[in-house]
């Protein structure tokens, strides 16, 4: 779901409070809007924000300088592990609905929009709050 760029996007610029805090709300707003199990997407959502402020304050990914490469990089493996992962965890609880649809097409989509749209969105967050993505 692309929905989950925004908690890595916040992951990388803000606090880790406030990147845990953005990606659980933002899993509340799709666990209380879709019908899979209640709490996967909240979990999912602070992972991926915990994630990507791991990434940053160990220096994989800079906002200001490093390799060209490294942010569609990232933002194409997250693209493809969070649905994955997603539908991993409704099977662990027994929720074969999200095994419906086209888990690798889903994958696909976001792993390309993850890779194209993760350096701006961050680049744009960065630039709105003023936050560099060193606080850790």
């Amino acid at each position: 779901m692309l929905v989950w760029l925004w908690p890595f996007c916040v992951g990388l610029v803000a606090p880790p409070s406030i990147a845990m805090t953005t990606g659980g709300l933002v899993g509340l707003y799709i666990d209380l809007h879709v019908t899979t199990p209640f709490g996967l997407d909240v979990l999912l959502g602070v992972a991926i924000a915990y994630l990507a402020n791991r990434l940053m304050h160990h220096n994989v990914i800079e906002l200001s300088g490093g390799a060209p490469w490294v942010f569609p990089a990232v933002g194409a493996a997250v693209g493809v592990g969070a649905p994955l992962v997603f539908v991993l965890l409704a099977t662990i609880v027994f929720d074969l609905g999200p095994w419906s649809g086209s888990v690798l097409a889903s994958m696909l989509v976001n792993g390309v929009v993850f890779a194209l749209l993760l350096w701006p969105l961050t680049r744009a967050l960065a630039a709105l709050t003023g936050h560099t993505g060193r606080a850790a």
